[in-house]
């Protein structure tokens, strides 16, 4: 899998056990690979992504309102960003 991805082994293995947060990008790069629905990550249990440790954090709804929290964080801020940017242009 790490191969497919173009990542180290250890950075995969830090992703299957929830060390890393992962983008919606690598995320859906993985369902291919699995030829899988991406939505399938988030049913409890996702048995293609359970380390020796337990599920990932991809199945946790606390992870998805972190991220979707972040995701607004990172809209705002660039639309703050884009207002500056036109103001400065006038």
């Amino acid at each position: 899998m790490a191969f497919d991805l173009n990542i180290s082994i250890g950075a995969y293995s830090n992703i299957e056990r929830g060390k890393t947060n992962i983008t919606v990008t690598r995320l859906a790069q993985i369902a291919e690979i699995l030829d899988v629905n991406i939505t399938d990550f988030f049913r409890e249990p996702f048995t293609g992504l359970i380390s020796d440790e337990g599920p990932t954090r991809l199945t946790s709804p606390q992870f998805l309102t972190e991220e979707i929290e972040q995701l607004k964080k990172e809209i705002n801020y660039l639309k703050e960003i884009n207002l500056l940017l036109k103001s400065s242009n006038k």
